[in-house]
């Protein structure tokens, strides 16, 4: 059975009614079954909290000094090393 949707003031007025003990037991319930939901939902950070992740790698790099030396690299890569286009 639903139970019906409630203002949050009329449901604290409910649990106020209930016993210290009775009201522990809800929180204790109400607790478990949000981190159950929590931990069934995957956590991606967002792109925000990314922000500056791995910048101590690039510290004193210039990038174009290390795009160069990149572009470098390949070109003295073994033709047996590289993707062959159909």
């Amino acid at each position: 059975m639903a139970i019906e949707k409630k203002p949050l003031g009329e449901l604290l007025r409910l649990v106020s009614q209930l016993s210290d003990q009775e009201q522990l037991e809800l929180i204790a319930q109400l607790s478990r079954r949000l981190a159950k939901k929590l931990r069934s939902q995957p956590q991606h950070p967002t792109w925000m909290e990314m922000s500056g992740l791995g910048a101590e790698i690039w510290k004193g790099n210039d990038a174009q000094e290390y795009v160069s030396r990149e572009r470098e690299s390949w070109d003295n890569m073994p033709k047996s090393c590289l993707a062959t286009r159909s």
